[in-house]
């Protein structure tokens, strides 16, 4: 008994020796919101807004974030896309500028098309000028566990705002997705 609670300490200690973080350390936290576009893997584009919390310490990053991509097509059907993650990373930076790698952990849910049916009614009347087609839709919905991925570019013109422009990625069974996005960051940036 004496052994494992001797081994179970010293375990303990040694975790705890590890994510001890200097006092000294740098440290920055912002909210931030993008805006972008994105495309999958089977070519379909669209709009995509985020948002995301953010801590420095030292070099390390930490973020939570969220992303909603919409597939944007005039008479098309609309697919729909949620992403939730938690990315570590590294972060390297001066006063003015800001570069940060970062990857994690993350789920995504969605709202695909599935099958497009199409009706055509050619007999519509005594005169048939334009035939009718209706389409009908099936959706498949679906959640999916996710590895997301972030490289972001920032400009600090002020200790408090950021300005940004960001590539990320979430890789997934159902809809890997790539965004390019602006971003507008708050909080204590240097």
């Amino acid at each position: 008994m004496r052994k494992t609670t001797l081994l179970l300490t010293l375990i303990i200690l040694g975790f705890t020796g590890f994510t001890q973080n200097d006092v000294t350390a740098t440290k920055m936290f912002w909210v931030g919101g993008q805006a972008g576009c994105f495309k999958t893997v089977n070519d379909i584009t669209g709009f995509s807004g985020g948002l995301n919390l953010n801590a420095v310490v030292g070099n390390n990053l930490y973020k939570a974030r969220y992303f909603y991509d919409e597939r944007f097509e005039l008479f098309e059907p609309v697919e729909k896309y949620n992403e939730a993650g938690l990315l570590i990373g590294k972060s390297f930076y001066t006063d003015k500028i800001q570069v940060n790698l970062s990857a994690g952990l993350g789920i995504t849910t969605g709202k695909l098309v599935s099958e497009t049916t199409e009706i055509r009614d050619d007999n519509t009347g005594w005169v048939t000028i334009v035939p009718s087609v209706q389409r009908i839709h099936e959706y498949e919905y679906f959640t999916t566990p996710g590895i997301p991925l972030e490289v972001e570019l920032m400009l600090k013109p002020a200790k408090v705002l950021g300005l940004g422009l960001s590539f990320s990625g979430n890789l997934n069974m159902k809809r890997p997705v790539f965004r390019t996005s602006l971003s507008l960051s708050f909080g204590r940036m240097r």
